[in-house]
């Protein structure tokens, strides 16, 4: 068997618009058209030979092979007088020729089949024509283009045998799907896995991904979507997303430790819910199947437009992906180019431990500062706030750092430093950096910052106390903890409008209407 257009080279998608049941007609002004609407979009790949299509159309209009067999046209432009006409698929080098003539248009690719659906009784068998008789058994109360074509093939007197169709390609009887077989080694390549016409009990994978991605582009091929019911390392069990409304599909598949690869092991349906709109976005398409799709596009530029890529999903997927997962797509193209943050960060201690070999010293804290923002620092108002922050995730360790006020009361970044944890130790380590580096010979600064031990200790030890320079604490803390203390209500909104004065006289008026409403303030 030819191995259809495409073989030894990467698989495109097109779409085919399926015209069935109806007649077709030619006019003087368009060509070949058919005289019913579009009944199904299927996905097709440039990669499928004759036998591929047929089971695929089989299968996507559910039409029962144990009574029809299909003969399929596709229409196509006369380059010299632009009408459309159409050629028959009888075998590999049509469907070749069908698939040449699309892939030379360029994107987007799709292609428009007329299908005629042929009743099996009227083919005649390896030793016999058809009968008259169960041939008008088989034309009761049947209607289509496809009976002139029969009437054609009795006339002539040839007989049509079934061995000579089924070798042809057609599907007749109770010829099961050729499909991709997953117990071959094409599974240890995720890119070269084809997309299966058909989930059977029995496939095997080499690793869950493979199994969730093989299933994810089984369900986009077919314009069908499923949700996850269960998942672990060892079980991963999905139904249909409109099983509320009758739809049975399921499949179960689990990891066979005698194998070392995941199978199928149960599979129930097929899809009898409605096909989802293929211009929306997919429920089963994810960012990692958007990767290979995108991944030469973010390399040769990285500041591609977002807009860009979902156009190139799009005329890969014939789905329109949201924005949030063209974001997450590129970042993984560019985790794995360049390396990921927490790659990054993890990488800190062996850049440290390189530099301690070369200077013959021991690190155990980090502090950075900018020369930009140092410098900005002298235009500034004489007001820094320090505070800390705990690092989550897979960051371990807690970020001190501190900022100023320009006199547009612009915030400026100064000078970060990574800590083991707050404490004295630290906090005397980083406010000793931030006057050497930062700071200066300039006093006369104003140090905001919550009531912390640590910072308290620092400040007294290091020279950052009066008369050279001042200390206050941020109300924003200081009524937090206020609140927490006296829980009454309006208590927070006096003590800011209290804090915020600066006249005397009315600073002392706001604490006597303070005491007033809370006594225990002074405490």
């Amino acid at each position: 068997m030819a191995s259809g257009s495409g073989s030894g080279s990467k698989s495109t998608s097109v779409i085919a618009w399926i015209y069935i049941d109806g007649n077709i007609q030619h006019t003087q002004l368009d060509g070949c058209v058919y005289d019913k609407p579009i009944s199904k979009h299927i996905k097709l790949h440039s990669s499928m030979n004759y036998r591929n299509l047929c089971d695929l159309v089989f299968l996507k209009l559910k039409i029962d092979k144990d009574n029809y067999y299909l003969k399929l046209y596709f229409r196509s432009q006369n380059p010299n007088d632009m009408k459309f006409g159409i050629m028959p698929l009888d075998d590999d080098d049509d469907v070749d020729v069908m698939f040449g003539v699309i892939l030379s248009k360029g994107p987007p690719f799709f292609v428009e089949i007329y299908i005629e659906k042929i009743p099996n009784c009227l083919l005649v068998d390896s030793s016999s024509k058809v009968a008259e008789k169960s041939s008008s058994r088989c034309f009761e109360g049947y209607t289509g283009s496809s009976s002139k074509y029969l009437e054609g093939q009795i006339s002539s007197s040839r007989g049509v045998d079934i061995n000579d169709v089924v070798d042809s390609g057609i599907m007749i009887g109770k010829s099961t799907l050729n499909i991709v077989s997953f117990d071959e080694s094409i599974m240890d390549i995720r890119d070269d896995v084809s997309t299966p016409m058909e989930l059977r009990e029995g496939m095997t994978f080499n690793s869950k991904e493979d199994l969730i991605h093989v299933v994810n582009q089984f369900h986009i091929a077919s314009h069908q979507e499923f949700t996850v019911t269960r998942s672990s390392d060892l079980n991963w069990h999905v139904a249909c997303k409109l099983r509320e409304d009758g739809c049975e599909w399921s499949l179960k598949a689990r990891l066979r430790k005698a194998l070392g690869k995941f199978q199928i092991m149960k599979t129930s349906g097929p899809h009898t819910c409605m096909s989802t709109a293929i211009t929306q976005d997919h429920h089963n398409l994810s960012c990692y199947d958007i990767v290979e799709t995108i991944k030469e596009q973010i390399v040769a530029d990285p500041r591609i437009k977002e807009k860009v890529l979902m156009a190139t999903a799009k005329s890969m997927f014939s789905y329109l992906p949201g924005r949030k997962k063209i974001r997450n797509a590129k970042k993984l193209v560019m985790d794995e180019v360049h390396g990921s943050w927490e790659g990054s960060y993890e990488d800190l201690p062996y850049l440290m431990e390189a530099l301690q070999s070369f200077n013959e010293v021991t690190f155990k804290r980090l502090f950075w500062a900018f020369k930009p923002c140092i410098d900005g620092f002298e235009h500034c108002i004489p007001i820094i706030h320090i505070d800390g922050t705990h690092l989550y995730g897979p960051y371990p360790g807690v970020l001190l750092s501190v900022v100023a006020v320009d006199g547009f009361s612009h915030i400026l970044s100064l000078a970060f430093a990574i800590v083991e944890s707050e404490n004295v130790s630290s906090w005397g380590w980083f406010m000793d950096r931030l006057r050497r580096f930062v700071a200066g010979r300039r006093h006369g600064i104003c140090i905001i910052s919550d009531r912390h031990a640590g910072i308290m200790a620092a400040i007294r030890q290091m020279g950052w106390c009066e008369p050279y320079n001042h200390h206050r604490f941020c109300i924003r803390h200081l009524s937090t903890n206020f609140v927490n203390a006296h829980r009454r209500p309006g208590l927070k909104d006096r003590l800011v409008d209290l804090a915020s004065q600066v006249q005397e006289k009315k600073f002392d008026y706001l604490w006597e209407q303070m005491l007033i409403v809370e006594p225990r303030a002074e405490e």
